[in-house]
């Protein structure tokens, strides 16, 4: 694989894989679809959802104390989810 890097170009490498791609069965092909429509679904919400809470999102002090309130319970949340998961793990 390096070897083909090198010598034919990363433009090449990537035709030939979209190649393959547009070469293989019907259920490969869905299921790369559904996976750019997820991407673009993602990209849209993001694009669009993030200018409206920043300008409509909670400001000032009350907002502080919120985070402060929230941050206060993330750490031993994920200590508890970290030993939830050993748990899990050691049981199964």
């Amino acid at each position: 694989m390096t070897q083909n890097w090198l010598i034919a170009g990363p433009h090449s490498i990537f035709c030939s894989k979209v190649g393959r791609l547009l070469s293989c069965n019907k259920s490969e092909q869905e299921a790369f679809m559904a996976l750019i429509g997820i991407l673009a679904v993602l990209f849209l919400v993001l694009f669009l959802l993030l200018p409206l809470l920043e300008k409509y999102g909670s400001k000032g002090e009350q907002a502080e104390q919120d985070y402060r309130k929230y941050s206060r319970w993330i750490l031993p949340l994920v200590a508890i989810l970290l030993l939830a998961q050993l748990i899990k793990m050691l049981f199964s």
